[in-house]
């Protein structure tokens, strides 16, 4: 599927906004490090079918990329931001 780079920033943007209203005080770098990265996944990976999504998973991976540790065929979209455990 096609979409508008604007379009995707939107989305990542909208996606950040709201996580981090969630949150109450500073951020560790971290944590604003795996948060932005659940919201690049979703704003772009999103889209993608879901055969595909594991090789977003390995490509970020590769990049050196803060991901959650996974187990078997898990990728970051099985995973979610919980900001009581930051």
């Amino acid at each position: 599927m096609k979409m508008n780079d604007n379009m995707l920033v939107h989305n990542f943007l909208a996606l950040l906004s709201a996580i981090l209203k969630s949150y109450h005080g500073e951020i560790a770098t971290e944590a604003y490090e795996r948060i932005a990265l659940y919201c690049i996944s979703w704003a772009i990976g999103g889209m993608l079918m879901e055969d595909v999504r594991p090789k977003w998973h390995e490509w970020l991976s590769a990049k050196g990329a803060p991901l959650p540790n996974v187990s078997g065929k898990d990728t970051v979209f099985e995973y979610y931001i919980d900001p009581k455990t930051k």
